[in-house]
């Protein structure tokens, strides 16, 4: 196949429906995350911080890691969190609700840097 020919093929629009198209992800496979009741919930707690706006992947890979590590030992611990906008999601699930864990927030001292 010549570069022509797979640079139309790169921009032709495909027969399959994009079913989510945000914050450089698009898919056309299953989105049903974005349906989910507790999802929706922890999602919404993390944009009224004001930190971001329409990540909806990134807070579900969240959720889904620190549900996996739920169980292992030791805290959460999220380093220079801004508005805590990535936690807030986490300690707002049902799953991490229950959780004895600790949820430390690192947010480190403005630091002006100067030319040397």
């Amino acid at each position: 196949m010549n570069i022509v020919r797979k640079i139309k093929k790169a921009f032709t629009p495909s027969r399959y429906k994009i079913t989510y198209n945000q914050d450089g992800l698009i898919t056309y496979h299953n989105n049903g995350f974005m349906l989910d009741p507790d999802f929706r919930k922890a999602e919404k707690a993390g944009a009224a911080t004001g930190s971001w706006v329409s990540i909806h992947w990134r807070v579900h890979t969240i959720l889904w890691a620190a549900s996996h590590c739920k169980d292992i030992e030791g805290d959460f611990v999220e380093c220079g969190t801004n508005k805590g906008g990535m936690q807030k999601p986490s300690v707002n699930t049902s799953v991490l609700k229950t959780s004895i864990k600790h949820f430390i927030y690192w947010i480190p001292l403005k630091v002006s840097m100067k030319p040397c």
